[in-house]
């Protein structure tokens, strides 16, 4: 009977080349461990390797644990058994104080129960004593890598948030955002007991703009509309394109009468900052546009939780505002007398110092 030999490929295996890190040049450490030789056995594993390593030691967990928190290290090398704690503590305390740099854990020896436990407190990697020569700049570099990839997925991930809550145009935040964010407010204001003002507003004959100079020009305006407002106002207001040229700013810890003030502030700061429009049609080519906005205002009774009512108050408000406008020429705002409030305290519309 014969049998048929299986061929194998005999071209010769190839290595996945090494994982290449950002261009270090060099690779600050701290070594924490108790044992005197440890900068040196780090020093020999390390002779060889394609960046130059400058290595500072501690020798107990507590001043460790402090130059950790620093932050001036690219890398820690921690033994796990240390005179005043463990190297996995260590590395869970620095978790928690905010240190997103990686750690390996050095060990006399090495189990699975150990592994389980050093990768749970945030360790990249942990070797064997007996393995550093043969391991530690391999391990370094892995977890450089593997830390600048964390460090790219998060940038990733805060970018497309931001991109996701708000306005592409005005960089406001849209309102979707707007309203999970309201809502949280107004359980913040419930619980504390803190007045809240919510404004409506939209442009004076934004259809005319449009209609004259073209959409371009009113989107220009809009962007400049964004813009001023993150300007006058305060960082911890919540500022919102609600839809077309309509916006909804949430004034947290303000009155009525703080937010009559705020947005007489507003109105003048938009006044002052006209648009200026370039256009080869007109005479000189460039037209100034002044920014006119109608406001309405309501305040937010004690215990009040439904958005919806909020907004429709503030909007009934603007609406009967720019009713009176065109009957009189007035360009008061319109407070909501569903929501006013007795306070007289005023709060600042530009502070000297943002929340953001």
């Amino acid at each position: 009977m014969s049998t048929a030999a299986t061929t194998f490929n005999e071209e010769p295996f190839e290595r996945q080349p090494e994982p290449q890190p950002r261009a270090w040049q060099v690779i600050r450490l701290l070594v924490v461990d108790d044992d005197p030789q440890a900068a040196a056995l780090m020093e020999i594993a390390l002779h060889d390797a394609p960046f130059d390593a400058k290595i500072d030691t501690v020798s107990t967990y507590a001043a460790g644990l402090e130059r950790v928190l620093k932050g001036e290290h690219d890398v820690y090398l921690i033994d796990y058994r240390l005179p005043d704690g463990t190297g996995t503590g260590l590395i869970h305390e620095a978790r928690e104080g905010g240190i997103e740099k990686p750690f390996i854990l050095i060990t006399g020896y090495g189990n699975w129960a150990l592994d389980e436990v050093a990768f749970r407190e945030g360790a990249a990697d942990y070797i064997e004593k007996d393995q550093i020569e043969r391991q530690l700049k391999h391990a370094i570099r892995y977890a450089l890598r593997d830390w600048e990839n964390a460090q790219a997925l998060k940038k990733a991930y805060q970018e497309a948030w931001a991109t996701s809550v708000r306005d592409s145009l005005t960089g406001c935040f849209n309102r979707k955002h707007a309203l999970e964010v309201m809502e949280r407010e107004l359980r913040r204001s419930s619980r504390l007991k803190t007045p809240v003002s919510v404004v409506m507003f939209d442009l004076d004959d934004f259809k005319g703009i449009n209609d004259r100079f073209g959409h371009l020009c009113g989107d220009a305006m809009l962007r400049t509309i964004g813009e001023r407002l993150r300007s006058a106002l305060r960082g911890s207001d919540l500022i919102c394109r609600y839809g077309g040229d309509e916006f909804l700013l949430v004034f947290p810890d303000t009155p009525a009468k703080g937010a009559r003030h705020a947005i007489a502030t507003l109105r003048r700061d938009l006044l002052e900052h006209p648009l200026v429009w370039h256009d080869p049609r007109l005479p000189l080519h460039d037209e100034r546009l002044p920014i006119k906005a109608s406001f309405g205002i309501t305040t937010v009774k004690p215990g009040e939780m439904d958005v919806a009512s909020i907004i429709g108050r503030a909007d009934a408000a603007l609406y009967r505002e720019k009713a009176r406008r065109k009957g009189d020429g007035t360009t008061r705002s319109t407070t909501a007398a569903a929501g006013e409030t007795k306070s007289s305290a005023l709060r600042p519309a530009v502070p000297d110092t943002r929340q953001d």
